[in-house]
């Protein structure tokens, strides 16, 4: 919640610490940013910083408390919306699009912490911020998925949906991009309908194979999806079959290698196991961090399963 767009708003000397904090925690990280430099920033002392708040930690979270407040309100919009399970969830992956992209300081903060990935603060963000929404995301998951893992399918339905604003810089670089792409309501509508009508697998594995013997110097990501429900293995022999691989800062790696892959199941619709070996890197390579993006949709283009994963 950066101050310049509360011009016009009176705040308290407690808000306007808060309001400055999450722009300069942002900006700078957790661990980046003294207690003297954010009372420099709002022109106050050191120690009126700490009469408002005993320590960083206190500070901290209250600032993401307080940035996060009006979010809450948004979200809380399409809880309590008389609606089906299916438009609450398009009404949530539509305001997480539209929080995502409206508050970028906000979601800066989230990149950095997420990416330090400190365990204090991680505690404190979910214990003291997203608890609350995640469960009601959860409640929503049970009731649209009864049978599957209610945290797996909230978190498939944040990281879908991030994805999709966080990477539209590398995307517009793909072929095939077009302008609608980075259209709210255009995303918000495709993941819905990704997450209603996409297969349902019960179980996915993933882990570096060098044991292909096609092509010996190659190490494969091995990814494993079991039990998909409503196609079958004539139906995945007929999809489209896409992976790309990045190295650790997203530059495109070309693998000349082929997709290898086997599928298990009945012919008729059952539940399908579905193997697949995506070539990823050389076996001397010394780069240890990848991330791998394999795609399958079907010749109708109404099932699509999309896996992005790092290794």
């Amino acid at each position: 919640m950066p101050t310049e767009r509360l011009l016009g708003t009176h705040l308290s000397s407690k808000e306007n610490i808060l309001s400055t904090a999450i722009v300069l925690f942002a900006q700078k990280g957790y661990s980046g940013l003294s207690m003297r430099q954010l009372a420099q920033a709002v022109d106050m002392s050191v120690a009126a910083i700490y009469h408002h708040f005993p320590d960083k930690n206190t500070l901290y979270l209250e600032s993401v408390r307080f940035a996060f407040s009006d979010k809450e309100q948004v979200f809380a919009q399409v809880w309590e919306s008389d609606c089906s399970a299916e438009e609450k969830l398009g009404g949530f992956i539509r305001s997480l699009i539209d929080v995502l992209l409206q508050d970028l300081d906000f979601h800066r903060l989230m990149q950095r912490e997420i990416l330090e990935a400190n365990p204090e603060r991680m505690q404190l963000l979910a214990e003291g911020v997203f608890k609350s929404q995640f469960c009601l995301l959860m409640q929503l998951a049970t009731e649209l998925a009864p049978g599957q893992d209610a945290h797996l399918v909230a978190t498939s339905i944040i990281g879908l949906t991030k994805y999709h604003i966080e990477y539209q810089p590398l995307f517009k670089n793909f072929p095939g991009w077009k302008p609608e792409h980075e259209m709210p309501e255009v995303i918000a509508a495709h993941v819905t309908k990704f997450v209603l009508n996409g297969l349902k697998a019960k179980n996915m594995l993933v882990f570096i194979d060098t044991s292909i013997k096609v092509s010996p110097k190659m190490a494969y990501t091995s990814l494993g999806i079991s039990s998909i429900e409503g196609s079958s293995i004539a139906g995945i022999f007929q999809g489209k079959e896409s992976f790309w691989v990045y190295d650790k800062d997203l530059n495109e790696i070309k693998i000349t290698d082929i997709l290898l892959k086997q599928v298990k199941g009945a012919m008729e619709n059952d539940n399908v196991d579905y193997t697949l070996k995506i070539p990823t890197r050389l076996k001397t390579t010394k780069i240890k961090v990848y991330t791998v993006r394999f795609r399958w949709e079907s010749p109708d283009k109404k099932q699509v399963i999309d896996v992005v994963t790092t290794i």
